[in-house]
């Protein structure tokens, strides 16, 4: 089963309210004796509250695996921090597979062609389609961060 790759377009207030929401959810259900009606689960409450506060979302077109790889070939290439490893990536990670919210687009370097197929190699006989699925990614980061705006936040998710 593969991973699905998407970002999502909110309010920034809207983001900041849903990471809190994020770092409290649990696993937990709530205690009920049969007869008393079922409790919302703090995910479940997240998740009522995210479907509201999205503006937009857009599905990557290939697998949101890729869109991983994409952040070790910009780490291993340009030094790029993974935006997958901050503080806030962690309190969504308790909701979905992983994610990253961007407040301000984010200047993300184009690949050289060679050391880009260079660093594919590693993937052995699948190099030619992480290669071709980092291109994708690039482009869909690129896109994901011109849709910022004043006020807005972007949130890049892997689910």
């Amino acid at each position: 089963m593969s991973a699905i790759g998407s970002y999502v377009r909110m309010r920034a207030s809207d983001l900041d309210r849903l990471l809190e929401q994020a770092a409290a959810v649990t696993s937990d259900r709530p205690f009920r004796w049969p007869w008393q009606p079922r409790a919302e689960s703090s995910r479940e409450r997240f998740e009522k509250e995210w479907d509201a506060a999205t503006l937009e979302e857009v599905v990557f077109d290939g697998s949101g695996h890729v869109l991983g790889h994409y952040f070790l070939a910009q780490s291993e290439l340009h030094d790029v921090v993974d935006p997958f490893d901050s503080a806030e990536a962690a309190s969504l990670a308790r909701v979905f597979t992983a994610a990253f919210a961007a407040r301000v687009p984010q200047e993300l370097r184009d690949f050289d062609e060679g050391a880009l197929k260079e660093f594919c190699t590693e993937w052995g006989d699948e190099a030619a389609a992480i290669h071709d699925g980092i291109v994708a990614a690039h482009a869909f980061f690129k896109e994901g961060m011109a849709r910022i705006r004043d006020g807005e936040a972007v949130v890049f998710l892997i689910s």
